[in-house]
């Protein structure tokens, strides 16, 4: 199962800049420090990860102790599959700020990746305790306890995150995974259809769609659901082997 993009640190509130710049350094950098931090913010929700590096890594230069610019930081590094270096910038953002929610968040993906869900289930549930309506942390915990086996945990969870955001295809297909897991196929036939329709552009989810259609012996449905993962880019190898595998299976 795949994260959605990592949450961002968004740019630090006026209080939290003016705390950076009480004293030193003077003025000037001060307005040059919140520049940084708002273009790091920016080119990071971008995906643009160099140029979110070098104003995060400026930003730093003028306020090492700064926890946004830290937790920002991380994420860049969890993007790039270096997580060594995202839980040390992350840890060091929670150090400065305790109460940094997206901070445990992103600590708390960077523990699933590197496949310690415990770990990761005690961060989500930091970040939850500190913002309870941060959705894609209930998601990490619902995420984490699944892999824990503790399934009616991870549904309670997962069944939350689903009705409070019923448009995020995202959250469909997660619990659409655990129906999987479950055997519940006409359950993950729905969610899965779910997040297929809402995020169309997805092969991913024509694929998943298309291998629970196949369990179910819907031949049809699921040579459709592979035909319309084909017809976008970046299609999984798996979406050709199952159209091949369902026309065979639907032939008299």
């Amino acid at each position: 199962m795949r994260f959605r993009r990592p949450a961002l640190a968004l740019s630090s509130t006026a209080t939290l800049l003016f705390a950076a710049c009480a004293h030193d350094p003077p003025v000037i950098e001060c307005g040059l420090l919140g520049n940084h931090l708002d273009l790091c913010a920016e080119e990071l929700a971008r995906g643009n990860l160099d140029k979110a590096e070098a104003h995060c890594d400026m930003g730093l230069e003028f306020s090492p102790q700064h926890p946004e610019l830290r937790a920002n930081r991380g994420v860049i590094a969890l993007m790039r599959n270096d997580t060594a270096t995202a839980k040390r910038h992350l840890r060091l953002a929670i150090k400065l700020n305790p109460d940094h929610p997206q901070a445990h968040l992103n600590l708390g993906f960077t523990y699933f990746k590197e496949g310690d869900p415990e770990s990761a289930r005690k961060r989500f549930s930091q970040a939850l305790s500190l913002k309870p309506d941060l959705l894609d942390a209930r998601q990490g915990l619902g995420l984490a306890l699944m892999k824990l086996g503790r399934r009616e945990e991870a549904r309670k969870e997962l069944t939350t995150v689903r009705d409070a955001a019923p448009d995020n295809a995202n959250f469909h297909r997660t619990l659409g995974m655990l129906d999987y897991q479950e055997q519940n196929l006409e359950g993950a036939r729905q969610n899965l259809d779910k997040a297929a329709q809402l995020a169309p552009e997805n092969p991913l989810a024509w694929q998943e769609l298309g291998s629970v259609l196949m369990k179910q012996r819907r031949f049809s449905e699921a040579e459709a659901a592979f035909h319309r993962c084909l017809r976008l880019q970046e299609a999984p190898a798996e979406c050709q082997t199952g159209l091949e595998q369902a026309r065979r299976a639907a032939e008299p």
